[in-house]
């Protein structure tokens, strides 16, 4: 709302709670045309990038901390096909890189990340995780020509961990 006031930003859409009836009473009080009020992330993401005309510019995640994985993740990876799409015609290419768990200092600070770290090496087809060199091997592919024509990718470097799932803490 903020950003509103000094004239640089403009809030559009936008899904405002996890119960639909909630989130369309947000809009109505935000004066949002209730086109653009979904009832879940998901659906925006979907229906805000189908849009020919005054898609949605940037994502604000505003949610307790264990839940914005989730809808940040799916934002990041919408952006990078729509940007691929939307570049690819100067023949710009755009790919995410999408590291598995590694052990790093800001990692040491997530709850229950030890829990996390030690699955996805149980986990991972290759069984192990990731170290930095095999991240930065990977991003010197993409932005190599050996990648020149591949765009619109989310290249994950986890060992395959991606393809698992990680079961709640005992």
């Amino acid at each position: 709302m903020a950003a509103e006031l000094d004239g640089q930003m403009e809030l559009v859409a936008g899904a405002f709670s996890s119960s639909q009836e909630k989130s369309r009473q947000a809009g109505e009080e935000l004066f949002l045309d209730q086109d653009r009020v979904y009832g879940s992330w998901q659906e925006m993401l979907e229906k805000e990038a189908a849009r020919t005309e005054g898609r949605i510019d940037f994502v604000s995640i505003v949610t307790p901390n264990f839940l914005h994985h989730p809808v940040a993740k799916a934002a990041l990876e919408s952006s990078i096909r729509y940007l691929a799409v939307d570049l690819g015609g100067e023949n710009i290419r755009v790919n995410g890189l999408s590291a598995g768990p590694m052990k790093t200092l800001a990692g040491a600070a997530i709850t229950g990340a030890r829990h996390i770290y030690r699955h996805s090496e149980d986990a991972a087809p290759l069984g192990r995780n990731p170290d930095i060199h095999e991240v930065g091997k990977s991003g010197v592919y993409l932005i190599s020509d050996l990648s020149s024509g591949v765009t619109g990718e989310t290249h994950f470097v986890d060992g395959g961990f991606n393809t698992t799932a990680v079961p709640p803490e005992a």
